[in-house]
């Protein structure tokens, strides 16, 4: 037979005939003894920890040494040690990274937080499309540009120097026309652009000028940065990619919006 006292073991507090009143399993009553658990051990226990400035500096300079005395990149040195984003601003706080190089006995890396000249960007562009076509007869894409881990990337380029990759060639061509010297190395790139402009455009009438042409190049090339709910919102955002974009603004051209049935979306003039 079980005992009457056992019968209410579900019971949260039971009263045991010898013992008294017996607390819950997972009780967090207040006690002297430092050997069980209270609240306050419990949340000094499970606090979160985080690396030390010297724990990251002792990871630093170990991968730094792994790579024959090269500075990892930021993520390169976050991904590799598996460390937070979050765990390196708690240690250095704002400009984290930088701090760390410093208390490592580096320089920053600054020349990351540096606008790439466009002279360096059309020339690196125009010794890239020479090899591209040297090779595969052909202008470069984007990925190849990546592969060679040029300055700065697509997305850098078109958020820094508003120019996106489809418009590469024209601006190279522009950058040509008032370079002689870079015009005179890579004579076999503008070549090529020339070719493929003559073969893109359509027939030009007697009114179209050198300006309209251009202008349909930069919109037959452009692509919105991400699908829209309304047609109205993608003509916005091609409004402000147009007012923006170098090659518009070096022909004066003025942009603008417009609404009603007898005009058009966009005028540019």
């Amino acid at each position: 037979m079980i005992p009457w006292w056992a019968a209410y073991g579900c019971v949260t507090r039971v009263r045991h005939p010898y013992f008294g009143a017996i607390p819950p399993k997972h009780s967090a009553r207040k006690t002297s003894r430092p050997d069980i658990a209270t609240p306050d051990h419990i949340a000094k226990d499970n606090r979160v920890m985080y690396p030390t400035q010297d724990d990251f500096k002792k990871a630093y300079l170990d991968q730094k040494h792994q790579n024959g005395g090269v500075a990892p990149k930021r993520d390169e040195f976050l991904s590799h040690n598996r460390f937070s984003k979050k765990q390196l601003e708690v240690a250095f706080g704002s400009k984290s990274y930088s701090k760390l190089q410093q208390y490592c006995g580096d320089d920053p890396n600054a020349l990351d937080l540096q606008k790439t000249p466009i002279d360096q960007i059309m020339c690196n562009y125009g010794r890239l499309a020479t090899d591209t076509l040297k090779a595969e007869n052909k202008l470069p894409v984007a990925a190849e540009w990546a592969a060679r881990r040029l300055k700065p990337t697509e997305s850098g380029l078109a958020r820094v120097h508003n120019i996106r990759w489809s418009d590469m060639p024209n601006a190279f061509l522009d950058f040509c026309q008032t370079n002689a010297q870079a015009k005179h190395d890579f004579e076999q790139v503008v070549t090529a652009i020339d070719r493929l402009e003559s073969r893109t455009k359509p027939t030009q009438s007697n009114n179209q000028t050198r300006g309209q042409m251009a202008i349909y190049n930069i919109v037959r090339n452009w692509s919105p940065a991400r699908r829209r709910n309304s047609e109205e919102s993608y003509q916005s955002e091609l409004a402000q990619f147009l007012k923006g974009n170098s090659e518009v603004r070096r022909m004066q051209f003025e942009v603008r919006e417009e609404k009603g049935d007898s005009l058009c979306d966009i005028a540019v003039g």
